[in-house]
């Protein structure tokens, strides 16, 4: 049997690990409802159009199913296919066309140009031929949260980190966003384009754990595989901290969440290593939210979801301010820029840093 034959008949086991069936209340979104569709679209059952296309988009692709689930199916990447099929057949939802056709202008999701970004925030002496190692800040980290580029540049100083340099090509974006859409044609140029700048590199560190996951597992499949090491931040860093000597600033005992982002843990598993940092730095472990590690919950931003239900994406994120105010604990700390600003977006009733500018400001010059 394929995965879908395995979720149609399976009794809907992990239906309570799906964020958006959960925000939905909707039975059809369930990953037992989405398999099914899809399976009556391959028996050709019903047609492949908008309607049924939409059910494959009702996906954050955070993999939390698969946690739960006895064969660990990946339920996005069965909805991927479909995904694919209905762009190729332009009967994606308009929404995912709009998203589209805006990418075009900036070869990016966020309509900007964010070459200018980088160069505003980088030091100029980041950008030597020299270095052997390249810094790929990413359009998120661009975009949404552009500050984090000087905190991750001031890290690298404070370790004496010599070697890094920052991409300096005019398109800042690994091209995740329109492969995860369905895309895929359109994906291939910006990955072309990026293999050509980033390939003569040594390293790769990356600034946002989707795209780390994108250059490490997709680029190789349609047949671009960039240079062998490639790091997200934790994992680059994480050496470092481990054998230079740095300086903390003094303790504060001030309490804070850490969120593992849906890619940094599920997609590149790596859990431990950016809580390790983070308690090198506070001298005190981060806290657990109730759902986390391989059990996760999504901030709401993942897999496009937003694109066509940005209420039910916002509610998503809403679930984790409760369980956060009522601990007392005002400060969240994630390793993926989309997901700190999606908790930003919660209104001044919580705190968020990114993980790079927590370690920054808690860390201080030797």
């Amino acid at each position: 049997m394929n995965s879908r034959d395995y979720c149609t008949f399976c009794p809907k086991m992990c239906h309570f690990s799906c964020p958006v069936a959960e925000a939905e209340k909707d039975e059809a979104v369930t990953p037992w409802g989405k398999q099914q569709t899809a399976r009556l679209v391959d028996q050709a059952v019903i047609p492949l159009n908008e309607e049924s296309a939409r059910s494959a988009y009702k996906c954050l692709t955070c993999r939390s199913s698969q946690s739960f689930c006895e064969h660990k199916i990946i339920v996005a990447d069965s909805l991927h296919e479909i995904r694919e099929r209905a762009v190729a057949s332009d009967v994606a939802p308009p929404e995912v066309m709009a998203f589209e056709q805006n990418f075009r202008r900036h070869n990016n999701p966020y309509d900007t140009d964010l070459q200018e970004k980088v160069r505003r925030f980088v030091p100029e002496s980041f950008f030597s031929e020299d270095k052997t190692t390249l810094f790929f800040p990413t359009c998120h980290m661009s975009a949404l949260s552009p500050s984090s580029l000087s905190d991750a540049m001031e890290l690298f100083e404070k370790l004496r980190i010599q070697e890094v340099g920052v991409s300096n090509n005019t398109v800042q974006c690994c091209g995740y966003s329109l492969w995860v859409l369905g895309f895929r044609k359109e994906f291939e140029e910006i990955a072309a384009i990026q293999f050509h700048s980033l390939k003569k590199a040594r390293a790769l560190v990356v600034g946002a754990p989707e795209c780390s996951w994108t250059f490490k597992e997709i680029y190789p499949k349609i047949g671009l595989p960039l240079p062998p090491l490639i790091y997200s931040l934790p994992e680059y860093l994480g050496g470092f901290f481990r054998f230079l000597p740095f300086r903390a600033r003094p303790k504060t005992r001030s309490r804070f969440f850490y969120h593992d982002a849906c890619y940094q843990g599920r997609y590149l598993r790596q859990y431990e290593e950016p809580r390790e940092l983070l308690q090198m730095v506070a001298g005190f472990a981060p806290e657990e939210l109730s759902w986390n590690r391989a059990e996760s919950l999504c901030s709401g931003a993942g897999g496009g979801y937003e694109v066509i239900e940005p209420k039910f994406s916002q509610a998503i994120t809403q679930r984790h301010q409760a369980e956060i105010l009522k601990k007392g604990i005002k400060t969240l700390v994630s390793t993926c820029p989309k997901a700190a600003h999606r908790f930003r977006s919660l209104k001044n009733k919580i705190v968020v840093k990114d993980w790079v500018t927590f370690l920054n400001e808690n860390m201080l010059r030797t």
